[in-house]
């Protein structure tokens, strides 16, 4: 994983804490493990095309660590997992 992967995902970590009700706001490892599983279906770190929506796409290897792909990538992550914990 790059850089900009492990960058993205510590904000994904951050929106699990910040929504977690268990043990007055701090979440038990369930909790990460079932949001991190939910965005496993769109996460393409070692393989395969990143598809952000609106025609953007990036191939795994091809994130890079410039102005734009991190806040690509984060807002992706973030909006999946808000989208799949509502569901």
């Amino acid at each position: 994983m790059h850089g900009v992967g492990i960058a993205s995902l510590s904000y994904a970590m951050d929106s699990i804490v910040e929504s977690s009700t268990h043990n007055n706001g701090e979440p038990d490892v369930e909790t990460f493990v079932r949001g991190l599983k939910s965005i496993k279906p769109v996460c393409r770190w070692s393989s395969g095309t990143w598809e952000f929506g609106n025609g953007v796409t990036r191939e795994w290897n091809e994130i890079q660590n410039t102005t734009k792909d991190p806040q690509l990538l984060t807002s992706y992550l973030l909006f999946e997992l808000r989208r799949r914990s509502n569901n």
